[in-house]
């Protein structure tokens, strides 16, 4: 399972990231890390290219590439 997983089932189950990120359970970017992996992920998912779903990311969200592919990682990352 990844984190990104973990984070959508809490979510399900009625936690927010904001409440977690209150009681100090996640940092306080993991909420942007959230929707930038999931706003790629869907523009992948369409067809479009990796490299214009990270060009229309960084547009969208005004970051740079290495955040996103930050954001990507930590997403990724498996949880046990």
């Amino acid at each position: 399972m990844r984190l990104i997983d973990v984070l959508l089932n809490l979510e399900a189950n009625g936690l927010t990231l904001a409440k977690l990120c209150k009681t100090g359970l996640i940092g306080t970017n993991m909420q942007m890390y959230k929707e930038i992996y999931l706003y790629i992920d869907a523009r992948i998912q369409c067809g479009q290219s990796r490299t214009q779903a990270v060009t229309d990311t960084e547009e969208k969200f005004r970051v740079k590439k290495t955040t996103i592919y930050k954001a990507i990682k930590i997403m990724k990352t498996p949880v046990s």
